[in-house]
């Protein structure tokens, strides 16, 4: 074993260049006071907004992002066990309490050729992770296995994150190649296999500060350098950017396309920029031809919260290929609508909680037709979902398809796959499927042209609905027992008793507005928002209740309030506004990771049977504490286990509360 490692770390010579490419947007167009101003008793002083990234490979020693080359060892041989540990921190510096979203994104690669003459990404042999939070590890293997094993350079966009004045944020970077490699990744000739990342920084003021007349006087600040509301602005907007520019979209700006490849790319010198949406009707719409793609063909683009329709019409619009609007380059789409068909050409794409509308019966909502592509979180609607197939001499690498909600589509399942190659990679993980078709292999979740055996191929942890609910009365007809039904985004007034060993899967948007009654029964409901004005009152009967990423908000009293069951009760991940007061009859009730907010004139949580409370956060602001209901955990002859929870925003008089028998106990 020895010899075999010595003999893979002589072939690998490659060198990982990370590149980083930083742009800190910091509310260019606010008007602010910018000095101090004193009299005899009074002072009025500026505001200013000022965040920092920094990066450190210690952990203690820490230098500016901005301008750094390198943040990883650019001399470092890339050989099979080989890691590396970096650190990024963010700084609010200013007096101005900010939100701001850090990502991590591939923006380019270049490929090398092995001792066997073969292409070869050196991403495919590196395992990528971010982790959230500052992490020093006592050795090599103790980073690695926080890394895990899964190669590939995936993106990361984390999510919007306040940060008050003076406070810091961290994020830890972790690469490093397995001892598996081999010479697969060992290089010949002059093209160094080399990686670039991007590391962008969005920071704007929060609505946090107030003035005589409330804290929303600058609600409508934007991370922005330049605002487009027409396509003459839009071109003028490239023209101009540079590396990590915004430009935001207000209203509906038209793209119009060329009829050729070429034609109609982003003319920019910049390699990394960001086209955002102002408002919620900021709409990207391309005209034209719909053939010319649409990017930068060395670079990088982010589309952030916007909606992007493809009104073009192709010379060949009836052909099977020309009926999409095509992409180039490398591609990011975070929180957008896409509307009818898309075909994506470049280097990557990568879909973060995106809405897909396929309106063409002959046409699919996505096209991955070369290159690497990762949907996650995304939802799916209309006739078709993502096809993966190669034309034209094309190659698709790795396709991730993770998180994602597939519901209603009239032609097909969730994914067809038309001719990939040997080394495609294709991964179908955690998605559900509802109301798609069965496919030539009739599963509902995909059918394919090429045997799957012929290359990677993974299918896991994917779930295939027995109905798919669009308002309250499908869902009553479909509420049979032991079905799985999935929800569409929409406002259901009327809430059943669901029937024994019914799961009951919303997405996101899915709210119930009536106040909760009825009995449960060996139930599961996740990610669905249920709002009313008392009580969500639940009778249990028996059996096992599960609640997972659900949120339960009640403007009075009560956001949840039952009479018990005779099995066990548990809320994961949830959020609850509102007072819990849960009557005794189950066996054991869990929190585990939810975010509890207390109610005016009364606590938190009061239980009447045996409960664990782990993981969970308090915010009590706004909990009256000279009210005889004030307390945060509160035990009626039972015992409750507490664990790793945090109380913030406020204070109680009394943490606990034990009435009769009751015992808390600390762990």
């Amino acid at each position: 074993m020895t010899n075999m490692k010595s003999t893979k770390k002589a072939l690998i010579t490659s060198a990982l260049c990370l590149l980083l490419c930083v742009s800190m947007l910091v509310g260019a167009t606010f008007a602010w006071f910018t000095d101090s101003v004193s009299s005899a008793k009074n002072t009025i002083v500026a505001g200013n907004l000022d965040v920092e990234l920094e990066w450190s490979a210690d952990g203690d020693t820490w230098a500016k992002v901005a301008g750094a080359a390198n943040i990883f060892d650019p001399d470092a041989l890339w050989e099979p066990g080989h890691t590396e540990v970096v650190y990024l921190k963010v700084s609010n510096l200013g007096t101005l309490a900010l939100k701001y979203n850090l990502m991590v994104n591939v923006y380019g690669e270049t490929a090398g050729i092995n001792v066997a003459g073969e292409e070869f990404k050196l991403s495919d042999h590196l395992v990528f992770k971010t982790i959230e939070g500052l992490t020093e590890y006592a050795n090599r293997e103790a980073a690695q296995l926080a890394a895990g094993t899964e190669k590939g350079l995936k993106d990361y966009n984390g999510a919007t994150t306040a940060l008050e004045a003076g406070e810091v944020d961290y994020l830890t970077l972790i690469v490093y190649m397995p001892e598996t490699v081999g010479n697969e990744a060992n290089y010949r000739g002059d093209a160094v296999p080399t990686i670039e990342l991007g590391v962008n920084l969005f920071a704007t003021q929060q609505v946090a500060e107030s003035d005589s007349f409330g804290p929303d006087y600058d609600e409508d600040a934007h991370p922005y350098d330049v605002i487009a509301t027409n396509e003459a602005e839009l071109v003028e907007a490239l023209a101009a950017a540079k590396t990590g520019d915004v430009i935001a979209i207000s209203g509906n700006v038209t793209w119009t396309t060329g009829a050729g490849h070429g034609t109609t790319p982003f003319v920019t010198d910049a390699t990394y920029i960001t086209l955002v949406g102002l408002d919620e009707n900021a709409t990207f719409t391309a005209i034209g031809s719909g053939v010319g793609p649409v990017g930068i063909d060395n670079g990088t683009v982010i589309f952030k919260n916007l909606k992007i329709v493809d009104e073009s019409v192709s010379y060949a619009e009836n052909s099977w290929e020309f009926g999409y609007l095509e992409f180039r380059g490398n591609t990011v789409f975070d929180n957008c609508e896409i509307v009818n068909a898309i075909m994506m050409e470049g280097v990557s794409a990568t879909f973060l909680n995106c809405s897909f509308n396929s309106n063409k019966d002959s046409e699919y909502a996505v096209w991955v037709s070369d290159g690497d592509a990762t949907f996650e979180g995304c939802y799916f609607t209309g006739s078709r979902g993502i096809k993966v197939h190669e034309a034209y001499g094309s190659e698709v690498g790795t396709v991730v398809i993770n998180n994602n909600t597939f519901f209603n589509l009239s032609k097909k399942p969730g994914m067809a796959i038309g001719d990939v190659n040997a080394d495609t990679t294709i991964t179908l993980t955690n998605n559900t499927f509802a109301g798609t078709q069965a496919g030539d292999q009739g599963n509902y979740k995909y059918e394919t042209d090429t045997d799957v055996a012929t290359f990677a191929f993974a299918d896991e942890n994917n779930l295939v609905a027995d109905h798919a609910v669009s308002n309250s009365a499908e869902l009553k007809a479909a509420n049979v027992k032991n079905a799985t039904i999935v929800l569409a985004p929409g406002t259901y007034d009327d809430i059943p008793t669901f029937a024994e060993g019914t799961t009951v899967i919303g997405t996101d948007g899915v709210v119930f507005t009536d106040t909760l009654s009825g009995t449960l029964n060996n139930t599961t409901v996740k990610n669905i928002h249920i709002k009313a004005g008392n009580a969500q009152r639940w009778s249990y009967s028996k059996g096992d209740i599960v609640f997972e990423d659900c949120t339960f908000e009640a403007t009075s009293v009560y956001a949840i309030h039952y009479d018990g069951t005779s099995g066990n009760v548990t809320y994961k991940n949830c959020k609850i506004i509102g007072w819990v007061a849960i009557a005794g009859g189950a066996n054991h009730i869990t929190f585990d990771g939810c975010e509890i907010y207390g109610n005016g004139s009364y606590g938190v949580i009061r239980l009447y049977s045996a409960g664990t409370i782990k993981n969970c956060t308090f915010d009590v602001a706004n909990v009256n504490t000279t009210d005889v209901y004030q307390d945060g955990i509160h035990a009626v002859d039972c015992e409750i286990v507490v664990s790793n929870n945090i109380n913030v925003n406020g204070a109680m008089s009394e943490i606990y509360n034990i009435s009769g028998t009751g015992v808390i106990t600390e762990q």
